[in-house]
Order: structure tokens, then C-alpha cells, then sequence
């Protein structure tokens, strides 16, 4: 994961270039879409990543049932669609106490690093069948027979070149993944010392456990948190991803620049002067700006093969276009 060093030039000759190149005929938009969703639509398991702010990057692992072995959910994965369906009863039932209840945990979860919903998406590893040659292997397998990343089929990993490139995006993961990592360690400690305070709440059968349930949910989302982390960095690391910039990158660039908020347009222009003249040494030390836009979130999905995960980046253009307001109102005063 070596890092570059380059440093920055301007952006007033490449703008109209930008404004050219990427908001081009409808025609060859639909051509492109109409390539790269069957790709995608087909694929077991991918990762794919979008420039969410000048400094973090949107990461989401996109897979079906087939990644598991035999096709079959794991118990993990049953057990987390139970509960989802339970909290989706409780949450939807007309009940004075089950509202406020309702209201009050979304508010803790709307504080959550959106991030962390990017690291759940990721399937535990030990679940994961990997191809070699022409046979799907399991985990297990795969460590019996001490096999590399050279050994088997690589993961797909989608991003778009004009916006972001593999030097960055490792760059904007380094500082993140470490503070994912002690966040959801302490986190593990605090949950479980908080848990026997819900033990009155099991007692009176009349009113639910939620906030018992709750803690024992953020247990669970901190260590799979962790490991997602630790599979994560494993793939990064090893060589297992096949890193692909093309398929998606004139449609995805012209999405983003055909937001209707002028000021993230604005961003995603000098953006894409800051990846084309690959001078990255002043990264870290650049204004962090938002470069995505709520009303652009849903077709950006829908590209990428993953329309269910819209809230998700919507969730997180949110959270960092709160954050850098507060920063600018701290800035002012």
C-alpha cells in the first residue's frame, strides 16, 4: 500500500474539457449502461467505491446467496433477516410505546459512521466460496491447502478513474480503517457493560427487551465490523481484487456532474483536474468537499447494479454534508 508523492495544479483550462468529455450524448451514455449492467447483474460477488468526499470513499460489497456454500444463507445471515423483519414489525405497529421507542434508537443509529454500513455489507469470510479453476472452494479449504490469492479467481473492484484512483483510494482507507477499528474495540467493551442494565426490561413481559436486543445488535455489528475490516485489508493486501476503472467511469462521472447542486458540481470539475493531473502529494492537506449529491444517489446505485443500497449512500452523503457544515460554521464564528 506505498503511497505516491506528486503535488497540485489548477483547473481552469481542464473545466470546459470536463464539462465536454463527461456530460456527452445521451446515446453514448445508454450504450454504456446498457454494456456494464448485465456485467454486473451476473457477478457472484463485486466491490465497488465512489468518491464521497474529496478525503473518504464510499465502499460497498455487492453479492447473492451463490457466494455462500451450496447457495444457501449461512445462519448469520438468517439470524440477521429474522431480527430485521422483527424490528420492522415493531417499528411499524400502531402502538404509542412502540413509536417512541422507535424514534428514540433511530436517532442513536442515525449518529452511527456511515462507514461502518459500508464494512457490514461485507460477508464474513469464513462463508465465502472462492473459485479455483473451474470448482468453488470453501474458506475452509482453502486454508487447508494454504492457497494464495494467485491460486484463485480475483474479485471484481469497480471504481471510476477520472474521479478516484487505487494510490487514493488506499490513502483516503488508511486513516478511516484505523478509526473504525478502535472505535468498534471499545465499543465492544462499553455494549457488553451497558447489557445487564436491560435485565428489568426482560423481567416485565408487557414491554420488550429493545433496548437488551439493541446492545446485543451493536455487540454483534462491532465484532462483524472488525472482521469485515480484517477480510478487507486481507483483499487489499494479498492481491486478491481485479481493480477495474473502465467499465463504469464515463457514466458514473457524468452522473455526478449532472447534479443540480452547483456548488458539489463545482467539486466534482476540480476533482477531476486534481486525478488528471496525478499530483497527489497535498492529498491529505486538501479542504475536504463533498462530491456527491443526494438527488444523484439513486441513479449512481442503480449503475453500479446496487439500487437497494441507495439509502445507504444517501446516509452518507448526509452525514458528511452535516459535518462539513458544522466545520464551516466553526470556521465563521
Amino acid at each position: 500500500m506505498n503511497i505516491l508523492r506528486t503535488g497540485r495544479i489548477g483547473i481552469r483550462v481542464f473545466q470546459s474539457q470536463a464539462r465536454t468529455r463527461y456530460l456527452s450524448t445521451t446515446a453514448t451514455a445508454t450504450a454504456t449502461e446498457t454494456e456494464t449492467a448485465p456485467i454486473l447483474n451476473n457477478k457472484r460477488i463485486y466491490f465497488y467505491v465512489l468518491p464521497l468526499t474529496t478525503k473518504k470513499t464510499f465502499i460497498h460489497c455487492k453479492y447473492n446467496d451463490s457466494v455462500f456454500p451450496n447457495g444457501q444463507k449461512n445462519l448469520e445471515e438468517k439470524i440477521i433477516n429474522k431480527f430485521t423483519t422483527l424490528w420492522k414489525n415493531f417499528s411499524e405497529a400502531d402502538s404509542k410505546i412502540n413509536k417512541t421507542i422507535t424514534t428514540n434508537i433511530n436517532k442513536i443509529l442515525a449518529k452511527i459512521p456511515w462507514l461502518e454500513t459500508c464494512l457490514l455489507s461485507i460477508p464474513s469470510q469464513k462463508f465465502v466460496t472462492r473459485k479455483l479453476k473451474e470448482d468453488y472452494i470453501t474458506h475452509e479449504e482453502i486454508t487447508e491447502k494454504k492457497l494464495k490469492a494467485e491460486d484463485l479467481e480475483k474479485i471484481d473492484f469497480y471504481y471510476p478513474k477520472s474521479m478516484t484512483n487505487i494510490e487514493l483510494i488506499l490513502q483516503n482507507f488508511k486513516p478511516e480503517f484505523k478509526k473504525e477499528y478502535d472505535l468498534h474495540k471499545k465499543g465492544i467493551l462499553k455494549d457488553l457493560l451497558f447489557l445487564p442494565l436491560t435485565i428489568p426490561f426482560a423481567i416485565i413481559p408487557l414491554i420488550p427487551n429493545i433496548p437488551g436486543f439493541y446492545l446485543l445488535y451493536r455487540v454483534y455489528c462491532h465484532i462483524k465490523v472488525i472482521a469485515s475490516l480484517k477480510y478487507l485489508i486481507t483483499l487489499l493486501k494479498d492481491g486478491h481484487f481485479n481493480y477495474n476503472g473502465d467499465s463504469l467511469n464515463d457514466k458514473i462521472t457524468e452522473t455526478l456532474l449532472s447534479t443540480k447542486d452547483e456548488k458539489i458540481r463545482q467539486n466534482v470539475i476540480e476533482e477531476l483536474s486534481f486525478i488528471k493531473e496525478g499530483n497527489y502529494e497535498g492529498n491529505l492537506n486538501r479542504d475536504e468537499k463533498l462530491l456527491i449529491s443526494e438527488d444523484v444517489a439513486q441513479e449512481l446505485c442503480k449503475q453500479l447494479g446496487d439500487e437497494e443500497s441507495a439509502n445507504k449512500l444517501l446516509f452518507a452523503i448526509r452525514q458528511e454534508r452535516k459535518l462539513q457544515s458544522s466545520a464551516d460554521t466553526s470556521d465563521n464564528q
